[in-house]
C-alpha cells in the first residue's frame, strides 16, 4: 500500500493512506497528481474507533472465552487472539473430525441433510488445514449410503 506524504501539515495527530490498489500486474502511480487523499482522520479519532471495534468483539465472545482476552487492548489484539485461540489444527482434533467423517451413515437422515452434514464435517476439516480430496469425499458420500440406493 502506498502512504500518501501530507506536506505543511500542522497537526502531527493526523493519518492518511492512499487506498487505491493497482490492476493486477500493473505498477502504482506514484507520481504526485497519482496519489490522492482518502480521508484524514485524527488519531484520537481512529483511537476510539479501534476501542468501539475492540469493545463490540468482546461484546460477542462468551464470558468462558473472555478469560483468554484481558490483555487484548486493540482490537487487532483481539482478533488475533481469538483466531489463534480457537483456529488451532490440534491431531486429536483431525482425528476426532475425520472419525465422525467416515462413520457418518444416512440413516433415518434425507439426502439434503446427509449430505449437508458430510459438506460441514469436510469444510471444517478444510478449515483446520487438512484438505480433502474431491474423490475422498465421493468415497466417504458413497461409503455412508445404504445398499439399496
Amino acid at each position: 500500500m502506498v502512504t500518501e506524504v501530507v506536506s505543511n501539515n500542522e497537526d502531527e495527530n493526523r493519518q492518511s493512506a492512499n487506498l487505491g490498489i493497482p490492476a493486477c500486474g500493473s505498477s502504482p502511480d506514484l507520481s504526485p497528481g497519482g496519489l490522492r487523499k482518502i480521508k484524514h482522520f485524527p488519531k484520537h479519532d481512529t483511537v476510539k474507533l479501534d476501542k468501539l471495534l475492540a469493545s463490540w468483539l468482546l461484546s460477542t465472545i462468551s464470558d468462558d472465552a473472555l478469560v483468554h482476552l484481558t490483555g487484548a487492548r486493540s482490537s487487532f489484539k483481539v482478533w488475533n487472539t481469538v483466531g489463534k485461540r480457537f483456529a488451532s489444527k490440534s491431531t486429536l482434533t483431525i482425528s476426532t473430525l475425520r472419525h465422525l467423517l467416515y462413520s457418518q451413515k444416512k440413516g433415518q437422515l434425507t439426502i439434503k441433510e446427509y449430505l449437508a452434514k458430510i459438506k460441514g464435517l469436510c469444510d471444517t476439516l478444510v478449515a483446520t488445514g487438512c484438505a480433502l480430496s474431491e474423490q475422498e469425499q465421493v468415497i466417504v458420500i458413497l461409503t455412508g449410503l445404504p445398499v439399496e440406493l
